[in-house]
């Protein structure tokens, strides 16, 4: 009987190539683009409102 292996064995179905095969298409990258914008839009809305936030609970507090 042969042990469990402790790391899995990588499979190659096809031999690793250097060609450009492995290249995001453009629409892809615009798709990841857009995804990018979206979250960092939603980072900053969430800052703003934290900032708000804050200012509202804290009547000393300046903005910097």
């Amino acid at each position: 009987m042969r042990a469990m292996a402790t790391q899995l064995d990588l499979l190659h179905s096809r031999p690793v190539d250097d060609g450009d095969d492995w290249r995001i298409d453009d629409e892809t990258r615009a798709i990841g683009r857009r995804g990018l914008a979206k979250a960092r839009a939603a980072l900053a809305e969430s800052r703003a409102r934290l900032d708000a936030d804050l200012d509202r609970s804290s009547p000393g507090r300046h903005a910097a």
